[in-house]
């Protein structure tokens, strides 16, 4: 398990730590009203909001109680409360987690892990912090949530990485023609440039650039700053579709 969210690490750093440059970026606010038109585009209900953050916040290999005072600064900043504290640990690994709630209603998870890998690719001790936060039924302070969580990794020396991702659904099934083209849709009214997409007989998923959206990564070559998939789940007769910035960080 513990080398499994290691790998998880290594591989968002592959995806997210590369920087672009000589970007126009747009305002925060330009950011929260292209994602409201995103969800508005889809015409569902939202179920779900997932604001993700995580940063490398040292070189060393942390005991039980160096993670613990980490996890209760951030429990600490963020306000937390109904704790429930868990640690578990291996020769290569020491991992701490806490879950509470922010404000009775926003469910938020903490992991701090320390690895010590005793494979060649990765010799070095590290240590990494994972912040998440979801709530149900609304986006309503997304960009709030996305900017907390950010500086709290900053605050702890970390870079940090963070994605958002929006969940809505729309009763009865859409056909994957259909999907498709409600997701082109969507691009087009968030002014999306298509970058790269996968299809089949179950799922879509799409991502692209957008000017109005500030964050990006470079995905082979290309800039990348919204994501969007959709699915029809015939066991709830619903349709799915997740809006995703940089990218969909969630299973879906």
């Amino acid at each position: 398990m513990y080398k499994k969210i290691y790998i998880i690490l290594i591989g968002l750093t592959i995806l997210l730590t590369t920087p672009i440059t000589g970007i126009t970026c747009m305002s925060e606010r330009n950011e929260e009203l292209i994602i409201n038109k995103a969800i508005e585009t889809v015409d569902g209900q939202i179920l779900e909001l997932n604001v993700n953050g995580w940063g490398k916040i040292g070189k060393n290999f942390l005991s039980k109680e160096e993670l613990k005072t980490i996890c209760n600064r951030v429990v600490e900043d963020l306000e937390l409360e109904k704790l429930i504290y868990r640690y578990e640990e291996s020769q290569q690994h020491r991992v701490l987690k806490a879950n509470g709630f922010k404000a009775g209603k926003i469910y938020m998870e903490i992991i701090v892990q320390s690895v010590n890998p005793d494979w060649k690719a990765e010799p070095k001790p590290e240590t990494y912090i994972v912040i998440t936060a979801i709530q149900n039924n609304t986006s309503e302070g997304f960009l709030k949530l996305k900017n907390e969580i950010s500086m709290i990794i900053h605050k702890l020396g970390g870079e940090p990485e963070t994605t958002v991702c929006i969940t809505v659904v729309r009763k009865g099934k859409l056909s994957v023609k259909d999907q498709d083209s409600l997701i082109t849709k969507i691009f087009s009214a968030v002014e999306a440039k298509p970058v790269e997409g996968i299809i089949d007989s179950h799922i879509i998923s799409r991502s692209g650039y957008t000017p109005h959206i500030k964050d990006c990564i470079n995905v082979m070559g290309e800039k990348v700053n919204i994501n969007i998939a959709s699915r029809y789940n015939s066991y709830e007769n619903r349709t799915y579709f997740w809006i995703g910035t940089p990218l969909i960080s969630i299973e879906y």
